[in-house]
């Protein structure tokens, strides 16, 4: 749900349910609902700052509380560099995001970040546990018009996932045919290196 509740700002709410089984973990077992939101202040036309949150009103099994508390913005430094960051605390650690984004022209841009999500040992698809610290992904991107209703796009992640580290590219096609309508099409090409199994590569 969003709304503009006064000049300048405005307000974006939900609700998120989850489920997890998995019987070798603790802390992994059961359903979750979650209710979150970010208030945003819009300074002007090239900024903007908010405060986000969410917190955890029911559960069951042994899952923990997601609770979670954080601001962040984003500013355009000149015609073409714009940047945004976030950072917030909860139950489950620290957690961050920062963006430099170049804008060439109207239909092509090129991005550089870094993420930091403390959930990320929940939705791990490789199967790999946390062994170390999480230090984050770098991530850098390139977004390029074709035409009118298509889009190409390309990003290429370092995952530093404690031990498992794992390099891949991600290149995909979006098309939007109306203001209302948007598909995504994209494949996933990588390497996991895992000290404590097996290296693969992964294809998606």
């Amino acid at each position: 749900i969003e709304a503009e509740i006064a000049e300048n700002w405005s307000l974006v709410a939900g609700v998120t349910w989850s489920r997890f089984k998995e019987p070798a973990k603790q802390y992994y077992n059961g359903d979750r609902v979650d209710i979150g939101g970010r208030l945003t202040y819009t300074v002007n036309d090239d900024t903007n700052v908010y405060i986000f949150g969410q917190a955890t009103v029911s559960k069951t099994g042994d899952r923990l509380n997601n609770n979670r508390i954080g601001v962040g913005g984003e500013t355009a430094l000149t015609e073409r560099l714009s940047v945004g960051g976030e950072v917030s605390y909860g139950n489950s650690g620290i957690g961050g995001a920062a963006v430099a984004t170049y804008k060439k022209d109207a239909d092509n841009s090129y991005y550089l970040g870094y993420r930091l999500d403390p959930d990320r040992d929940l939705y791990q698809e490789s199967g790999s546990t946390l062994v170390g610290t999480d230090s984050g992904v770098i991530i850098a991107g390139v977004n390029a018009r074709i035409n009118e209703w298509t889009t190409a796009f390309s990003e290429s992640n370092a995952d530093l996932f404690g031990k498992s580290r794992k390099l891949s590219q991600v290149y995909g096609l979006t098309f939007t045919p109306d203001e209302v309508w948007s598909t995504s099409l994209g494949m996933t090409i990588g390497t996991i290196h895992d000290p404590y199994a097996s290296d693969f590569d992964r294809k998606g």
